[in-house]
């Protein structure tokens, strides 16, 4: 608990120098303290995935078994039109598996490639890259990206995918979310990212919001039920009414705050992502019927990464809604930490023995 407790008090003292100054000065070495943010949280995020033991996190039994002898035993023909898997993933292991036969060594792969893929995004675009991390801690990135392997690939895959949307560079966009599906079939829902983007002058109306949400609200209660038996994993116990409430109200309260921020130096990347992340309230409405629908909420909750930090940039009151912000998502880690829901509490290191 301590080391998590710690990594909210680097990023908390980060956003304070990176929110107050520009230039930090030690003696005579001057540092851009936008800079020593961002490797300040990247480097201590990067060791704690790095260094967590193998068999810490949940279903890190399954992926080692499928990695160990599922996938390696098994013509890759096999894996190729077979819905039940997911191919990129399958390829991906199958390569890593050339090198080397250690399991933990192909977990820090991983969580690498998704962990650095969206630090490089928050490096080039985050106004704030500390605030930036707290929210990627707050909203359970950490413990996803350590142990929901391949969707935690997917999504990172889909953020990369963002970032080339906000450049106009929509074939990359396409061949990038196409990748992620490869990885896990959800971030087909991505795709919903192109059109709630298309919008660059406005944002959009009351009206159409609540029209969106009634729309996947209805979708989520008759469509989803009928899909359930794709894959070979029995979600039944997912379909839970009346859960991801609590979620939902604050997904609602974040982008709500968002919106008494906007004025008119906002850019139309900024109005894109602000945009964007109206899709965690889409989607979070499919939560509240199934549950399991949380995990689709994450390909556009990253999204708050970017849209919330540059964003309070253009206020004229940022110190307030930067307070506003750290409060409300340092309150959020605490109750992930609590719930515990990808089991990385208490953590355990590779010098540990479990």
């Amino acid at each position: 608990m301590k080391i998590y407790i710690a990594l909210l008090l680097v990023v908390l003292i980060n956003i304070f120098f990176e929110t107050r100054f520009s230039i930090f000065t030690i003696k005579n070495f001057r540092v851009n303290t936008r800079n020593l943010s961002f490797f300040s949280c990247f480097i201590f995020i990067l060791l704690l995935g790095i260094l967590r033991h193998e068999r810490l996190g949940v279903d890190v039994e399954i992926y080692k078994k499928y990695f160990l002898s599922t996938y390696s035993n098994t013509d890759f023909k096999f894996f190729i039109g077979n819905f039940n898997y997911d191919i990129g993933y399958v390829a991906l292991n199958k390569i890593v598996k050339i090198f080397t036969n250690d399991f933990r060594i192909f977990e820090v792969i991983i969580f690498c490639i998704s962990f650095c893929i969206f630090s490089l995004i928050i490096y080039k675009e985050s106004k704030y890259p500390a605030l930036s991390f707290l929210i990627y801690i707050a909203l359970d990135f950490v413990g996803f990206n350590m142990c929901i392997l391949r969707q935690a690939v997917a999504c990172a895959l889909c953020f990369l995918a963002y970032y080339f949307l906000e450049k106009n560079k929509k074939i990359w966009y396409i061949l990038l979310v196409m990748l992620a599906i490869t990885f896990h079939k959800t971030a087909i829902f991505f795709f919903l990212s192109y059109f709630l983007s298309l919008n660059k002058k406005n944002i959009f109306s009351f009206t159409k919001n609540l029209i969106y949400i009634f729309i996947f609200y209805l979708g989520s209660n008759l469509i989803l039920p009928k899909l359930i038996g794709i894959y070979t994993n029995d979600y039944t116990n997912m379909i839970i009414v009346g859960q991801g409430f609590n979620l939902f109200l604050f997904y609602l309260i974040s982008v709500m705050i968002m919106r008494l921020i906007y004025n008119k130096e906002c850019s139309n990347i900024d109005i894109m992502r602000y945009d964007c992340s109206l899709g965690t309230l889409y989607i979070q409405v499919g939560a509240l019927s199934f549950a399991l629908f949380t995990r689709i909420t994450r390909y556009f909750a990253i999204i708050f990464t970017l849209s919330i930090p540059n964003i309070v940039y253009k206020s004229k009151y940022r110190s307030l809604y930067i307070i506003i912000y750290c409060i409300m998502f340092s309150i959020l880690y605490l109750y992930v930490l609590y719930s515990n829901e990808t089991n990385i509490l208490p953590y355990k290191s590779v010098f540990s023995i479990i």
